[in-house]
């Protein structure tokens, strides 16, 4: 069977932005926890006494 030149291209559209996030670092930055740890900010406690 021989694959159509409009075939290798939609497969090789449909690839580009797995490999571009891979590249780019969106999955790596993503799964990493110190980098996760660095970017958030936890929420400040704004409760005074007597609320509640």
């Amino acid at each position: 069977m021989r694959l159509s030149t409009a075939t290798l291209a939609l497969a090789f559209l449909l690839a580009a932005p797995l490999l571009a996030a891979a590249e780019s670092g969106c999955i790596s930055c993503h799964t990493s926890d110190a980098a996760i740890k660095a970017l958030f900010a936890p929420p400040k406690d704004t409760h005074s006494e007597g609320e509640g």
